[in-house]
């Protein structure tokens, strides 16, 4: 099992007319050089965070195992913000499992 904490993040961007963001991250296992999930509905069936309503500054100390993955499958978390209706748009992702273990990061 590979067990992933999704601690917290710091000074995301406004989303919100609050100047605030509903915040969750979608944690995934994807093919080696896979893109970011474009629509959230792609992240359905992975684990994901709970929301943190109404902050710049979200804090979730979550831990998700999952399986093992492959040698060729990546780690790509991504954060979203959750406007009413449940829209949601995401922020930034990051990725992990480069060819030579290292840290890729995209957009």
């Amino acid at each position: 099992m590979l067990r992933v904490t999704v601690h917290s993040a710091s000074q995301i961007a406004a989303a919100d007319l609050t100047g605030t963001s509903d915040a969750l991250v979608c944690i995934q296992v994807v093919d080696h050089g896979s893109r970011p999930p474009k629509d959230f509905q792609q992240c359905k069936d992975e684990r994901r965070t709970s929301v943190q309503k109404r902050t710049r500054n979200p804090r979730w100390e979550e831990t998700f195992e999952l399986p093992m993955p492959a040698f060729d499958k990546q780690l790509l978390l991504s954060l979203w913000d959750e406007d009413s209706g449940n829209m949601r748009e995401m922020f930034s992702y990051k990725v992990w499992g480069g060819d030579e273990g290292q840290d890729e990061v995209w957009g």
